[in-house]
């Protein structure tokens, strides 16, 4: 009797080529046929047969007519998925552990609510490791003086609890993600953000934190991700705005929102006047998910905020404890010398 698949990998494709036949190849090479493939190619204009390599590794293939966006890309895909539990990845990752969907099930079955990251190796285009490039989640940072200090994860090299293979993070990593679709669904997914993916995983996460439930990373799994030097998508800065105002607008304590504004307004003006027109011509349906978050959030936002704040110092001591060691060790070498 055939194991029952459980577990659907989500790819988003956008003019990645052969990169995308790579990554399909290492989940079948890795995984088998014990997870389905779900592709969805976001209109590339590439020239590559995205459908031709779906047939050939028993993938299901969805193209959208027009680009819609890693956000839109994803509800889709939970939307024409089987499974009740998915797994979100861009087409330059690889896969390596045997038993990675296992693990993954496992601990989606344990704790539904949550949403789960994990270890993520640099790879040069030739597929080979690229030493120290292991960046771990330690805070997320709310505001910030400059556009890419608002609303973004503050990554390290630094492992905060290098004993513990699984334990929270303020926030996933937005390459590759796994949940349950039922709590996707009580989240609303990504509903709301445009075309560019920007926050993406900063909005899921944030959400799923004040709905009650978590984000974890399991370091046992670890996937390797090409990092390439031209990046097939382009950033779409009024929808990297947008998205910015929109999750400020939709899930923020009034005081924290108009502060997100007022340094969004200095970082781009002319932009930001546009993405809050576009924000403005939106009002019902913004106004309805927020009563709908207000229903559902089960976490005073600055409680979430003083945990964030928390995993930031436990950061903060690892980080100075590393330093001082370093400190330490030339110090020695010199006392040596002298």
């Amino acid at each position: 009797m055939k194991n029952k698949i459980e577990l659907t990998v989500i790819l988003y494709a956008c003019n990645e080529g052969f990169n995308t036949e790579k990554t399909i190849k290492s989940i079948r090479e890795s995984a088998k046929n014990s997870v389905a493939i779900l592709l969805i190619n976001d209109s590339s204009d590439d020239y590559f047969d995205y459908e031709i390599i779906s047939k050939k590794h028993n993938v299901k293939y969805i193209k959208n007519v027009t680009k819609l966006g890693v956000a839109k890309s994803r509800d889709i895909g939970v939307d024409n998925s089987k499974t009740e539990y998915v797994l979100f990845g861009n087409s330059d990752l690889r896969f390596y552990n045997d038993n990675w969907w296992i693990e993954i099930v496992k601990n989606l079955k344990k704790e539904e609510n949550t949403l789960f990251s994990f270890k993520y190796k640099s790879l040069d285009d030739n597929g080979k490791f690229i030493l120290d490039k292991i960046d771990f989640i330690v805070k997320l940072q709310l505001v910030g003086d400059k556009f890419n200090q608002i609303l973004e994860p503050i990554r390290s090299k630094i492992d905060v609890f290098p004993n513990q293979i699984i334990h929270d993070i303020p926030c996933v990593i937005g390459i590759s993600y796994a949940v349950s679709k039922k709590t996707w669904r009580n989240l609303k997914g990504l509903s709301g953000l445009k075309s560019y993916d920007f926050n993406d995983n900063v909005y899921i996460s944030l959400k799923a934190w004040l709905s009650g439930g978590s984000c974890k990373i399991i370091k046992n799994i670890v996937f390797g991700h090409v990092d390439r030097k031209k990046a097939a998508k382009r950033i779409d800065l009024l929808d990297a705005i947008y998205n910015k105002l929109f999750i400020a607008e939709t899930i923020f304590p009034d005081a924290i929102r108009i502060e997100i504004e007022k340094r969004l307004k200095k970082s781009f003006p002319f932009q930001y006047f546009s993405a809050k027109q576009l924000l403005n011509s939106e009002k019902i349906e913004i106004n309805r998910l927020k009563e709908y978050y207000a229903s559902i959030f089960k976490i005073n936002f600055y409680e979430f905020q003083k945990m964030n704040d928390n995993m930031g110092k436990e950061y903060s001591k690892k980080r100075n404890t590393a330093l001082l060691e370093i400190d330490n060790y030339f110090e020695s070498l010199f006392s040596n010398i002298i």
